[in-house]
């Protein structure tokens, strides 16, 4: 009896010791998409890998995606925007043409009031909200509803991210879908 309980005990223990072990495993690999997603961007050169800065925004844009029921596709058009109006980094500054714009989408605080554009998620919702309110944008040509929000001066730009973008989006949707709890 003594033996059978003891040999009971220690299958307990290590049974938990393992499912500890694979719990802390798995939590060490959600640690964060720059650990684990090697993406890169085109150049003239060939590729060039992104930076962790750059991984971790694209990722925040793609979990507020799906954590507001927003489609891939909508993701698609949010970090394709985000490419092209800040190379995914979160900009203090605008241009000549936008000096007051900042954030990920180079977005004027004076048109989006109440939004902190600083943080990549609220600003990632407002893009997401207006570009819900263009009739039609799921169906149309990537850059056409890019600029239906954006209303850029060479709209013909966001075209060049359109394919690295949905790559990268296919990479951090399954990666956000296997570690959901990840920090973004």
């Amino acid at each position: 009896m003594l033996i059978a309980l003891t040999t009971t005990v220690l299958l307990v223990v290590g049974a938990w010791g393992w499912l500890a072990l694979t719990r802390d495993q798995a939590a060490a690999s959600c640690r964060g998409p720059s650990r684990d997603l090697h993406l890169t961007a085109p150049s003239d050169i060939g590729t060039i890998p992104l930076a962790d800065p750059q991984i971790a925004n694209a990722d925040t844009i793609v979990r507020t995606a799906m954590a507001t029921g927003r489609s891939r596709q909508a993701a698609v058009v949010a970090v394709t925007t985000a490419m092209q109006e800040s190379a995914l980094l979160n900009l203090d500054h605008g241009d000549e043409a936008g000096p007051d714009s900042r954030g990920l989408f180079q977005q004027r605080p004076r048109f989006y009031p109440g939004v902190d554009v600083m943080d990549p998620a609220a600003a990632t919702r407002a893009f997401l909200d207006r570009l819900d309110a263009v009739p039609g944008w799921s169906t149309m040509p990537t850059a056409d509803a890019i600029q239906a929000v954006q209303r850029a001066a060479y709209p013909e730009l966001y075209g060049t991210w359109v394919g690295p973008a949905s790559e990268w989006v296919d990479s951090l949707w399954g990666y956000a879908e296997s570690c959901p709890s990840a920090a973004a």
